[in-house]
């Protein structure tokens, strides 16, 4: 299997390949895909097991570039924080027979293009996987999940904590534009007694993580 992480130079990238890559038999290649060769360096010092590992310094807004990286792959994993570039870009993924999964925030403009794709995606067999992330992400499929567990789900409650400083020279500039476009979008909008209103942050409620997050 040829695997391609599109933003292993960025923290979500570099920890999918942490715990991706012990998983990859010897005859796998993971393919570290991004613009900062440093940081793909870095990433790929945290590759275990006996897979092969190509480091590809790429830019994702170039389409010429990413159809020549993704040729052959089986499976793109997009980390990148680019959500106006989804809809090229899983074009591109889709027209080159692999599977795809991002850990992108759920904007509505993210969704819309891929929904745009739907009947090529669907036609073609392809598997695409979005809003990896934690917000819906992972905790929305663990709730699905676990309302096929018990006779009726009636609600779930999921809280999450963030430990970011972003004041960090980690942070790629995308990623802060990304979250601040988050922020801009959030809607508060939740069914009250009855009907929906504005939730205030003040009736949100608060949950101790503790450690290593230490966020209330």
């Amino acid at each position: 299997m040829r695997i391609v992480l599109l933003g292993a130079s960025g923290n979500t990238g570099r920890e999918i390949t942490r715990l991706l890559s012990p998983m990859l038999a010897e005859d796998d290649q993971v393919v570290l895909a991004g613009r900062d060769r440093g940081r793909l360096e870095a990433t790929a010092e945290v590759v275990s097991g006996p897979a092969e590992v190509e480091l590809r310094q790429v830019d994702a807004t170039v389409d010429s570039a990413v159809r020549d990286l993704v040729e052959g792959a089986q499976q793109v994993v997009v980390t990148a924080s680019l959500p106006d570039r989804v809809g090229a870009l899983a074009q591109i993924v889709a027209d080159a027979g692999a599977d795809w999964i991002d850990t992108l925030l759920s904007s509505p403009a993210k969704l819309a293009a891929l929904r745009a794709l739907e009947p090529v995606l669907r036609a073609r067999g392809r598997c695409f996987v979005t809003d990896g992330g934690f917000h819906p992400g992972l905790p929305a499929a663990m709730v699905r999940w676990a309302g096929d567990q018990v006779d009726e789900l009636i609600t779930a409650d999921v809280f999450g904590g963030m430990r970011i400083d972003w004041r960090a020279d980690s942070l790629a500039e995308s990623t802060v534009a990304e979250m601040l476009t988050e922020f801009g979008d959030f809607d508060l909008s939740t069914w009250v007694d009855g009907g929906t209103r504005k939730l205030r942050m003040s009736e949100c409620p608060k949950v101790d993580f503790g450690p290593p997050t230490d966020r209330e």
